[in-house]
């Protein structure tokens, strides 16, 4: 997975990326590290960025996931679970597994006063990743201990195992989507820091952040595997001396 970059974000060319000429004001969410002052040095664009890039460690990217442990209540009636919002389904049901997707990004810049004036930058990318809000609902009319319970309970888990592995693939994705994106050799370069932290911060914004969500939200279509007329047949007749059945 590689997101196009946003048709109105700068893109520079890997060799060396020229300077910014509007400089716009960050936010607090960009941190900036080890901003030296300016060094009274000439020479062309690629001796300032070797320059640069002996004195800046590579770019770093973190991916991290949450250990999935989900909320496990019988709070509302099979007629409705029907009608929750995360139900898109007429048809009644017994149980109901639900989660948000959950994407948190934080960039920090370290950054070196480059020779002939502005600032060299290479980022550090933090990304969390997870769903948040996981839960089972599983309808009052259902008895604990009893075998529709209990097999209403085993088809829900089976969701919830859906959500955790989609999550490791979801990690794998973005982590090449970054190394792709974002190579950690490269050296960008900007008029001041306050431009670089614009930069990034609309990276984060118009990408990172959308591109992480996106990803996470395909775990629909692994779901609805899981949700199958077999399986739903199934369940309908695997305990035939409960009153309830699973339709």
């Amino acid at each position: 997975m590689s997101p196009p970059p946003p048709a109105a974000l700068p893109v520079f060319p890997p060799a060396f990326p020229p300077c910014l000429a509007h400089p716009r004001r960050a936010t607090g969410r960009i941190l900036v590290l080890g901003f030296a002052a300016s060094f009274l040095l000439s020479g062309c664009e690629r001796a300032v960025e070797r320059y640069c890039a002996l004195r800046l460690a590579p770019a770093h990217y973190s991916v991290t996931v949450d250990e999935l442990t989900p909320r496990t209540q019988q709070r509302y009636s099979a007629s409705e679970l029907d009608h929750l919002d995360e139900h898109p389904s007429n048809e009644t049901t017994l149980g109901l597994t639900s989660a948000k997707s959950r994407s948190e990004a934080h960039i920090t810049l370290h950054a070196v006063g480059a020779p002939g004036g502005g600032v060299c930058v290479r980022p550090d990318v933090s990304l969390a990743l997870g769903y948040a809000g996981l839960r089972v609902d599983l309808a009052r009319e259902l008895r604990p201990n009893t075998c529709t319970y209990n097999q209403v309970l085993a088809h829900e888990m089976r969701h919830v195992g859906v959500y955790r592995s989609f999550l490791g693939e979801a990690r794998t994705t973005l982590e090449a989507a970054l190394e792709e994106r974002l190579p950690r050799s490269r050296v960008y370069r900007f008029s001041s820091m306050t431009e670089a932290g614009a930069y990034f911060e609309k990276l984060q914004d118009e990408w990172l952040s959308p591109a992480s969500l996106e990803v996470l939200d395909g775990v629909a279509a692994r779901q609805a595997e899981v949700d199958t007329p077999e399986e739903y047949q199934r369940l309908s007749g695997a305990c035939p001396s409960d009153e309830l059945k699973l339709r």
